[in-house]
């Protein structure tokens, strides 16, 4: 009667299974993802944020101590409540006090409007001041700003969010000296005056 398992091998007994990343290291116990590469990139993390905390204690340092100041921010333009009368009928805010003439006292009152289908976004300036730049919800807008006798008066307007129609008008002493429409994919509006007398 013959046994019916098999005898035993005589290979040698099968390694674990087989290390693709040892020929990289130069080891077949440490694995890319675990063991000194992990610790590795811990040291660097820390590293990181000590330098990081190390950059915002000196800026900080710096501030306090004068050697690094911000300037004064200018006010924004008050806001009313008072609607411009458009061709329909509807009300925009009014914006008043953008900025003073650049010069003396202002000789010149420039009104600068907006019509049209909103939102829309308003940089406006007497030249010599500070330009106003604002996002409209909503049109008609309107913005007023004095100005010495010689100097330009700009805005600038384009339709937010997709085309449509929309137009500047610039009235110096109640008198329109510019106006512009525009209209398409990107429209923008472009008003220019220079003040006389």
């Amino acid at each position: 009667m013959s046994d019916p398992t098999p005898p035993p091998s005589r290979r040698p007994p099968a390694e674990g299974p087989r290390d693709d990343w040892a020929d990289l290291r130069g080891s077949s116990t440490e694995h890319p993802f675990t063991g000194p590469a992990r610790t590795s990139a811990r040291r660097v993390l820390r590293g990181l944020v000590a330098g990081l905390a190390a950059a915002v204690a000196a800026i900080t340092f710096l501030h306090r101590q004068g050697v690094w100041t911000t300037p004064a921010a200018e006010p924004a333009p008050a806001v009313t409540a008072d609607p411009l009368p458009g061709p329909t009928g509807g009300g925009g805010p009014v914006l008043g006090g953008g900025g003073a003439a650049p010069s003396g006292s202002a000789a010149h009152t420039v009104v600068f409007e907006l019509t049209g289908e909103g939102p829309a976004s308003v940089l406006y300036w007497v030249e010599g001041g500070t330009p106003q730049n604002v996002e409209t919800r909503r049109l008609p807008w309107r913005a007023e700003l004095g100005a010495a006798a010689g100097v330009g008066a700009t805005m600038l307007a384009s339709r937010e969010r997709g085309g449509g129609t929309i137009r500047c008008r610039l009235l110096v002493d109640g008198v329109e000296r510019a106006r512009d429409t525009a209209g398409g994919a990107v429209p923008v509006a472009d008003c220019s005056a220079r003040m006389t007398g």
